[in-house]
């Protein structure tokens, strides 16, 4: 389960979505019954009801890695979310391939209980639901670009384009030829399409621009997809399932974010800035009064020195004086006899 993505990638993860599918069609009801009618269940009704006790049959079954806990729990819900509409399209699909309700009749899915079945062809001929098949068929014909990756999600190709040593991932524009290409017998590249083959060429334009940008204001891969592709309600383009688009609400946090971690950068560097020249004067405070007292210490000594100097001068001339005093005076005679 890697951080950026709502998918489980690796050798076991196909073995993670089977199961998911095996407990949604083993458990999940096609028809609620409400007010004494049965109606087709929602989702939303499957999950307040039962929704529990299908993911404790998958947290039984697999082993999942310490703190990964409840982003695995929300990826086995979204996942069997998906494949419970994958099931109801194929349980369509199976419904169109018959003319008459009769032929439908004669050949029930194997997934589907016999009265679960006639309900299905009841509701799926009803006015109600053809309105909203029309409705996706038209917004599937929409789609302009198609994969190369057949069973494989986006994000499982992707995750094994990842490089072992680095752990980063190539940029968009080789993890998009890789979605979107396959090899003809001759071993050349081919596109699944026109329109994926032009995504591509702004995609690789993008990363040539990225590499003569600072990097501190290079784009990721993902804000890339979002230049290159457009964003769209509720689903992240080029992705697949498992990666939402940044709502604005998100954007907002993350642009308030940014602005109160830029503040507090600021008001982190003022207060380093004010310490350092708090430090710097004092510093010079305690410099200047070392100086100070070297000095005044110098110059004691150095006075001193010419006071011991002048006095041993003095002394000496002192002395000197009074010897030749001495010579000069006449002694007292002494008494005769």
């Amino acid at each position: 389960m890697p951080d950026d993505i709502q998918r489980a990638v690796g050798k076991n993860s196909r073995d993670v979505v089977n199961f998911c599918g095996y407990i949604v069609r083993s458990m999940a009801p096609l028809f609620v019954e409400k007010e004494g009618k049965m109606m087709d269940a929602k989702w939303e009704d499957i999950v307040g009801t039962i929704g529990e006790l299908m993911w404790t049959q998958v947290k039984e079954k697999f082993i999942v890695a310490e703190g990964k806990q409840y982003k695995f729990q929300a990826f086995v819900i979204d996942t069997m979310r998906r494949l419970y509409r994958i099931w109801k399209h194929r349980l369509h699909e199976t419904y169109k391939r018959f003319q008459t309700d009769e032929e439908r009749l004669e050949n029930v899915p194997s997934d589907v209980k016999s009265e679960d079945w006639k309900l299905l062809i009841e509701y799926f001929s009803s006015e109600k639901f053809q309105k909203i098949s029309q409705r996706n068929t038209a917004n599937r014909a929409k789609l302009v670009t198609k994969h190369t990756c057949g069973t494989r999600s986006f994000a499982e190709v992707e995750e094994s384009m990842r490089d072992p040593i680095s752990g980063k991932k190539p940029p968009p524009d080789e993890i998009w030829l890789k979605q979107h290409t396959k090899k003809s017998k001759e071993g050349e590249l081919q596109w699944s399409d026109p329109i994926s083959k032009e995504v591509h060429e702004k995609l690789h334009d993008l990363v040539v621009q990225q590499e003569e940008t600072p990097p501190e204001s290079q784009l990721t891969n993902d804000e890339m997809l979002l230049q290159v592709l457009g964003q769209k309600s509720g689903y992240f383009r080029g992705k697949g399932a498992g990666t939402r688009p940044p709502t604005k609400r998100t954007r907002y946090l993350e642009n308030m974010q940014e602005e109160v971690q830029r503040a507090v950068d600021s008001a982190r560097e003022s207060m380093i800035e004010s310490l350092r020249a708090d430090v710097s004067n004092e510093l010079k405070a305690e410099i200047r009064k070392t100086v100070e007292m070297e000095l005044k210490n110098d110059l004691t000594e150095q006075i001193q020195r010419q006071f011991n100097a002048m006095f041993q001068a003095r002394m000496a001339a002192f002395l000197g004086s009074s010897s030749q005093s001495d010579t000069s005076v006449p002694t007292r005679p002494t008494n005769p006899g």
